[in-house]
């Protein structure tokens, strides 16, 4: 029964690495080879989300195509820079650093 529950777990953090770098993929980072933990990879992954967000808002209100709208992430508006590493989360954790 444990060697059955053992699999079981061992698939399921198969699955959950397995999506994490897949994840990882989709985030630009500066170097583009840097390896990100588990925590960059979800606090960088949502900065991007926020960042790509508001440019798409600010596409949409330089077309008029969109009613002014408050920005949906903690990322300023504009957004710094192209990448979630120029644009950081809401709440970093002390000792740790983005390139």
């Amino acid at each position: 029964r444990r060697a059955a529950a053992n699999a079981r777990e061992r698939d399921r953090t198969h699955s959950v690495n397995a999506a994490f770098g897949a994840l990882r993929r989709l985030i630009p980072t500066r170097p583009a080879d840097r390896r990100l933990s588990k925590v960059e990879t979800l606090r960088l992954a949502s900065s991007y989300i926020s960042h790509l967000a508001n440019v798409l808002l600010q596409r949409q209100q330089a077309e008029g195509t969109a009613a002014a709208q408050p920005s949906p992430g903690p990322c300023p508006q504009p957004c710094p820079g192209p990448s979630p590493t120029s644009c950081p989360g809401p709440s970093p954790q002390p000792g740790t650093t983005t390139p």
